[in-house]
């Protein structure tokens, strides 16, 4: 019998005790050093929306570093440990809503000496998941001023469309298919502007994604569109004097083509073809009812305010109606 050099207990991976620290370290570390948590993060443009890579192998290695200190330090200030505790398991801070009104915070790894021999960056365990993934990241005002907008991914037809025809993976009553829907696994924010959505997609399948913003139907606002073309954009033609935004140009354009009496079929409403250009006023300005009943001056057909003005009236013509942006996946990727 072959003489046995190593005795392997049966409770060998027995780890005693450790504390349970709820911190999300990946605010803790951008806090501390932007450039260590997002490499040129000072240099994105503002106003930006684009897909980056979640880097695993940065992750896991500085999850097991940050365990490793706190466990020196715990041993240090004479707690009871065998320094192979996990104090650590939450990097990216995520919680799950309990009914009927709790929020729970939910780990992103497993402790570290259930890792077994998988390699840092490409561990998979039943907490974490796949570690390819991919992060929708904004920068600017949008998310400051509309904070809660709805942020998700929108799988793309695997077939080719029509023209016109929507690219969104839709049931024939136009709800989205089974699957088709997939919401962030996690969020966070960078200070001052950055937020940024963790979805579980491989890289390789991002142009097979849509990523979609969308404001809550519950927040309705009131005003005109603002018609000044933002820098860079391509500008519509001069049909209604000064160029709009690329935004506008459509309803514009929709709006010459149609008479009084498609806007009823086709429950077109054409205030929303205006900008604050239109009534003379500066964006975010207030305007009158008697410059309202004058709008029918600049276009050849369109439905003036009858008299008495009623506040429905007024409501019907400066309502915005709620936006839902869709971006595909490929034209994200810098």
């Amino acid at each position: 019998m072959a003489q046995q050099r190593f005795m392997i207990p049966a409770l060998f991976d027995r780890v005693m005790a450790w504390p349970k620290l709820t911190e999300a370290l990946y605010l803790a570390l951008a806090k501390y050093d932007k450039q260590a948590f997002m490499p040129g993060v000072d240099d994105i443009p503002e106003d930006m929306i684009m897909l980056v890579k979640v880097n695993q192998f940065f992750i896991d290695g500085f999850m097991v570093g940050a365990n490793h200190e706190m466990n020196r330090e715990l041993l240090w200030r004479g707690f009871p440990t065998d320094l192979r505790g996990t104090p650590f398991q939450r990097f990216w801070g995520r919680t799950q809503v309990v009914p009927p009104a709790s929020i729970t915070l939910l780990d992103d790894m497993q402790p570290i000496h259930q890792w077994g021999a998988q390699p840092l960056g490409t561990r998979i365990d039943s907490i974490g998941g796949n570690p390819d993934r991919v992060a929708l990241l904004i920068k600017g005002q949008l998310l400051r001023r509309y904070p809660n907008t709805a942020v998700y991914a929108w799988r793309r037809r695997t077939q080719p469309s029509p023209p016109l025809e929507t690219q969104l993976d839709k049931k024939p009553d136009g709800s989205a298919a089974d699957g088709a829907i997939l919401t962030p696994r996690f969020s966070g924010f960078i200070d001052p502007d950055i937020t940024f959505f963790g979805f579980d997609i491989p890289q390789a399948d991002i142009p097979n994604w849509c990523f979609v913003l969308e404001e809550q139907m519950s927040e309705p606002r009131f005003g005109f569109d603002v018609g000044d073309p933002v820098p860079g954009q391509r500008a519509a033609g001069p049909a209604f004097g000064p160029k709009p935004r690329q935004a506008l140009s459509d309803q514009l354009d929709k709006l010459a083509a149609l008479s009084p009496a498609d806007y009823a079929k086709q429950r077109y409403n054409p205030w929303k073809a205006l900008s604050w250009n239109h009534v003379g006023v500066n964006a975010g300005m207030y305007t009158s009812v008697q410059d309202l009943t004058q709008m029918a001056a600049p276009f050849a057909s369109f439905p003036s305010l009858t008299d008495p003005t009623t506040a429905a009236q007024i409501a019907k013509a400066l309502l915005q109606q709620p936006f839902r942006a869709y971006h595909i996946g490929d034209e994200l990727v810098p």
